[in-house]
């Protein structure tokens, strides 16, 4: 995270994926939160938090990447991206005004219901 942090150089940025889900540094990632020129945001397949998110969220990232669940390597991959610890604390930094967009992801994972909420 530090070396991207200096490539920016103090240049405003929009930090898509803040809640690590998208990949990337996660979930080191959120350290960018606490930065002046920083606009954070995270994506709705991982909100709200519930006691389904995670087995829901496992189906749903395999269908959108196009993945299959008979291939061990695909269902590594998938279960890689998800962290329990980043998507529980994904709502409780948005109410905190810690990530300042919650967006639909449009390319692939999105569900506009709780982008409205």
């Amino acid at each position: 995270v530090e070396n991207t942090v200096a490539a920016i150089k103090g240049r405003t940025i929009h930090a898509f994926h803040t809640e690590g889900a998208g990949g990337g540094h996660a979930p080191d990632i959120i350290k960018v939160c606490g930065l002046p020129n920083v606009i954070p945001s995270s994506t709705n397949p991982t909100r709200p938090y519930t006691v389904n998110t995670l087995a829901e969220h496992l189906d749903m990232l395999m269908v959108c990447h196009h993945l299959s669940p008979s291939i061990p390597e695909d269902i590594a991959f998938a279960e890689s991206r998800i962290r329990k610890e980043t998507i529980a604390a994904e709502d409780i930094l948005h109410d905190i005004g810690a990530f300042s967009i919650i967006s639909s992801d449009s390319q692939a994972m999105g569900r506009v219901g709780e982008v409205a909420i």
